[in-house]
């Protein structure tokens, strides 16, 4: 088997082991996003907030944010990533 160092910003962020039917894009890919989620999880979750204070506040017109299909969605990926 072979180790590959995974890199972003010159700085590594994972060593992983080459399986055989996956190219080495997508193990740096996968690596990436693994390494990206925390901030990903903090970014959604400050969008939400925002998202739906501008729905209670009825600037834009009145609307209830978690009732929103893309809302619920995210909302979903949030509870999966943290329970």
């Amino acid at each position: 088997r072979e180790y590959i160092p995974i890199s972003f910003e010159d700085q590594t962020i994972a060593i992983v082991v080459q399986p055989e039917n996956d190219s080495i894009e997508e193990m740096e890919a996968n690596a990436k996003l693994i390494a990206s989620a925390p901030d990903l999880l903090e970014a959604l979750q400050g969008l939400m907030k925002e998202y739906k204070s501008i729905a209670d506040s009825g600037d834009c017109g009145w609307w209830k944010a978690e009732e929103q299909e893309k809302y619920i969605i995210a909302q979903k990926a949030i509870e999966k990533a943290i329970k």
